[in-house]
């Protein structure tokens, strides 16, 4: 019999990519029971059981995988048919992943489409190139590296001592103190990296705060590269919040445009700066766009008073204008001040380099943002740490078998990452680098 695919698609998504020509609904965190159910009573119209699934979008990540173990069943697959569901980095975590094997899916396709923040940007993609890199098992390898480097020194020190008889080299110190120095290295960026990779793969809340008719939608449809919000030369056209995901400096911004702040007897224009002032109380950055063809206002200095102590950047717009502003006025509240139009693209730049500063992540590393969760952070500080008593017990002169217990210490710490013990690998490696037991 002839092979039988089924495509079901889901349009969901958080954000739609400029590329995108597929049917979809941007904006959403989840797919509607409705809109499965109905996927349900198609499916079980069909007579033929499929030798692939295929569940594409859209998004179809933000199903959850209780929606994708019932589409399963409903399509009813050969057995070792292949079902594939397509996933952004920034869409899924290892438990729903998880939920998605123990639902029948057996294949996950990562639009990661490039690992350049730029380019990911001019397309629209919501992810960074530093979630892509959690996807690849550069991790691991990392760690590898360091397991490698303290297994050999490891299999030598126990062939030494288990093996007297045999002519086993003896292990100097000082080469034993440079290896875990070099191993210690590598485990200090990773744990260093950690709060910027975080940033860098989970994203952050950000808000554009400003008075009315300063230019905060227009930096909006800047940053959005597309228009996002309306713009009108009338005070106050935004009443209520537009939110979009984009990336910036390589950042996930989870970004707000607010309503202009302001006196108001306007009970609908009020509660939009209600919601404008609890947007910038949560944001991990925040936007403060000041008009710098005016004077500078009383409004003015009360926002940048609410930015003091948080990650903010006050934007002055409209600097193709003649400048009134007096920003020495609310420069302490802020760690960068930046003067654009946001009517001209040229200046993305320019905010997309503050923004890199003011976040931490504007001279990263890749190769040191690669912890991607609490646990992993702490085996990195636990093998870190034994890796330092070893050096405190080699450089008060013990014996180099008690810093060896240190070691051994340092790669179970590691090799809980994996599952697996580290005394197994020992022993593996002894007999594979030494002509001992013979």
């Amino acid at each position: 019999m002839d092979s039988f695919g089924i495509y079901l698609h889901i349009p969901y998504c958080k954000s739609k990519c400029r590329y995108c020509d597929f049917y979809s609904a941007p904006g959403a965190r989840g797919v509607p029971q409705a809109y499965v159910d109905a996927l349900l009573r198609e499916l079980n119209k069909r007579d033929r059981r499929p030798d692939t699934l295929y569940f594409g979008g859209g998004t179809p990540a933000l199903l959850s995988p209780g929606q994708v173990q019932a589409l399963v069943e409903a399509a009813a697959p050969l057995p070792g048919a292949e079902i594939t569901l397509e996933a952004n980095p920034d869409t899924v975590t290892p438990e729903t992943l998880r939920g998605f094997r123990a639902a029948g899916v057996t294949r996950i396709s990562f639009g990661v489409q490039s690992a350049d923040d730029a380019q990911l940007r001019r397309l629209g993609r919501t992810h960074t190139a530093a979630a892509a890199a959690s996807m690849e098992g550069a991790l691991y390898r990392k760690i590898q590296s360091v397991q490698d480097m303290l297994l050999s020194l490891q299999s030598h020190l126990a062939a030494y001592t288990d093996y007297p008889e045999e002519e086993v080299p003896e292990l100097e110190p000082e080469v034993m103190q440079e290896s875990i120095s070099k191993a210690q290295s590598v485990l200090q960026t990773l744990i260093d990296g950690y709060d910027v990779g975080a940033v860098l793969r989970r994203g952050v809340p950000a808000a554009i705060v400003g008075s009315p008719n300063v230019g905060k939608s227009t930096l909006m449809n800047l940053l959005s590269g597309f228009e996002r919000a309306i713009v009108t030369p009338v005070a106050g056209t935004t009443r209520d919040v537009v939110e979009q995901d984009l990336c910036l400096a390589g950042v996930q911004l989870h970004l707000a445009d607010t309503a202009g702040i302001r006196q108001t007897g306007d009970i609908v224009e009020a509660e939009g700066i209600r919601r404008s002032y609890a947007h910038l109380e949560r944001a991990a950055l925040v936007l403060a766009v000041f008009d710098a063809s005016r004077e500078i206002t009383e409004e003015d200095i009360r926002l940048a008073e609410q930015c003091r102590g948080k990650a903010a950047i006050a934007i002055l717009n409209k600097n193709d204008l003649e400048k009134r502003f007096d920003e020495s006025r609310i420069a302490d509240c802020f760690a960068e001040i930046i003067s654009i139009s946001a009517k001209d693209t040229s200046f993305l730049f320019h905010v997309e380099q503050c923004v890199g500063r003011v976040l931490g992540t504007a001279h990263a590393d890749p190769d040191a943002l690669l912890l991607a969760n609490e646990r992993q952070l702490a085996a990195a500080v636990k093998a870190r740490d034994a890796l330092q008593e070893a050096q405190n017990t080699l450089s008060i002169g013990l014996t180099l078998d008690a810093a060896g217990v240190c070691v051994e210490d340092a790669l179970d710490a590691l090799y809980e990452l994996t599952g697996e013990r580290a005394a197994e690998h020992v022993i593996d490696e002894v007999f594979a680098r030494f002509c001992v037991g013979k």
